[in-house]
């Protein structure tokens, strides 16, 4: 009386090649999320930078404008925008063409302009009490500014210094704001106009 001793098949359990298949989908799926993961850095990152740099070239804008202001406002109202229209007093931008300059918040309204430095950047204070981009101390950033003032006259195409209607002629000067990074560029421009009568 012998047994069947032969061995049943069970359909139970998992073949070798049903585990390699189910790691393989589980690695190609790994392998698209981490993909798309360092893509979301990336973009994060460049978004930042972005961020940053539209910023500190509207913050370059504003110094000049500050500038401007602060030499009408801190004087007896001498000064013009630009040197090359009649009458007595300086100019603020003594520039009969386009010139290149570096400003940050350390700016000083009694003292010129300085002329820009192509491999200078930005610096970084990393003091949380004055955590802002400047010229003078910190660790240099990846970012560069140059600010561009450009004299206008009466024969601008644009007609941006002359009074609609009237003609009449003011003093304008227009700024451009440049910020570079990585390959990058962020513009921004700006017209000033001689308010302060004289």
């Amino acid at each position: 009386m012998l047994k069947d001793l032969s061995i049943k098949k069970s359909k139970k359990g998992l073949t070798l090649l049903d585990v390699m298949i189910a790691v393989g989908l589980a690695l190609v799926g790994l392998v698209g999320i981490i993909g798309v993961l360092r893509y979301v850095i990336i973009l994060g990152s460049q978004s930042s930078d972005k961020f940053i740099a539209s910023n500190l070239a509207q913050e370059g804008i504003e110094l000049v404008r500050f500038y401007r202001d602060s030499k009408w406002l801190n004087d007896d109202g001498s000064y013009y925008l630009r040197d090359n229209m009649t009458g007595p007093g300086d100019s603020i931008f003594p520039i009969s063409e386009a010139t290149d300059y570096k400003v940050d918040y350390t700016l000083d309204p009694s003292e010129s302009l300085l002329l820009y430095d192509p491999d200078e950047f930005l610096k970084l204070n990393p003091n949380p009490n004055s955590n802002f981009y400047q010229y003078s101390s910190g660790t240099d950033t990846k970012f560069k500014r140059k600010i561009t003032i450009i004299p206008h006259d009466s024969t601008v195409p644009t007609g941006n210094c002359k009074s609609p209607g009237t003609g009449i002629l003011y003093q304008c000067v227009s700024v451009v704001s440049r910020v570079t990074w990585d390959n990058h560029e962020i513009v921004v421009e700006d017209w000033l106009y001689n308010w302060m009568p004289h």
